[in-house]
């Protein structure tokens, strides 16, 4: 990706655009076959924009989040993988035995790992306040979520156009269950 375009794609008043968002795939861009697009749960003023897409060099995520601007690229699968910020801020890696990802300023974005999607998952994230927690890679239905062995939301939901579960909360030890 050239850093005129991401300085742009920054500074747009529509930042997370699907046509932008594409861009963001670069070369592989012409070639790619969409598998997933998303604005999070109010796409008037997104928090975030999210693209799926199989390419050729292998399947591709891309998170772009608002605040900080900070794009997150996740490329592979289950035996190889990496996750790239641009621009690089300081985070932690997040995971477990089927996710990988990162926690930085308030967010919390993994993608599972493996070549299907994931009917039920967990994590566990240390220290620190309200964070908003992006899980890529999940089949679309009502999902419930559990921290440190309580009930938090029975009712969270992934559509079927981004396989995102996206919600807030304290930092603890989640179990994401899906129910139908």
């Amino acid at each position: 990706m050239s850093i005129i375009l991401a300085v742009l794609l920054f500074f747009a008043a529509d930042w997370w655009d699907l046509a932008g968002m594409k861009a963001l795939l670069g070369d592989d861009a012409p070639s790619s076959r969409l598998l997933g697009y998303d604005r999070g749960p109010n796409p008037r003023d997104p928090d975030y924009s999210f693209l799926a897409a199989n390419t050729k060099s292998g399947r591709r995520y891309l998170v772009l989040v608002k605040q900080p601007k900070v794009l997150i690229t996740f490329a592979g699968n289950e035996e190889t993988h990496s996750i790239k910020l641009n621009p690089p801020v300081p985070y932690k890696p997040v995971s477990s035995i089927d996710l990988a990802g990162v926690r930085f300023e308030h967010y919390v974005i993994l993608f599972h790992t493996e070549t299907t999607m994931a009917r039920s998952t967990f994590f566990g994230v240390e220290a620190g306040g309200t964070l908003k927690y992006l899980v890529v890679g999940l089949v679309p239905g009502t999902w419930e979520i559990w921290r440190n062995g309580f009930l938090e939301d029975p009712e969270g939901v992934v559509n079927k156009e981004s396989g995102i579960l996206y919600f807030e909360g304290p930092p603890g030890n989640y179990y994401l269950k899906r129910l139908y």
